[in-house]
């Protein structure tokens, strides 16, 4: 038997992780309120306490992070691609 995945929105996903950060009430307290598993609520708020700087990072830092990861892949794949080919003229000329 599957079981569906109930999708939440981010809004509900920040109000619980700020909610379990306040301390006001226990995991076990937030998660039966909101009708949701105690290890969701420990999770949101961890997602929420690492990665919570992005909120203040401008946007073109973010893109230029990302174009930074994809520029050196491609180096790294232009770099395998050279070898490659350097071998195979080796050994045509043999």
């Amino acid at each position: 038997m599957e079981r569906k995945l109930k999708k939440r929105d981010a809004e509900l996903k920040f109000r619980v992780a700020l909610e379990s950060l306040k301390g006001d009430l226990s995991i076990n307290q937030i998660a039966s309120k909101h009708g949701i598993h105690p290890k969701q609520v420990t999770d949101w708020r961890d997602q929420l306490l690492n990665e919570g700087e992005l909120v203040f990072t401008p946007k073109t830092s973010l893109r230029k992070t990302k174009t930074d990861h994809e520029k050196d892949d491609l180096l790294l794949k232009i770099g395998q691609l050279s070898v490659e080919v350097d071998y195979l003229k080796k050994k045509l000329n043999c």
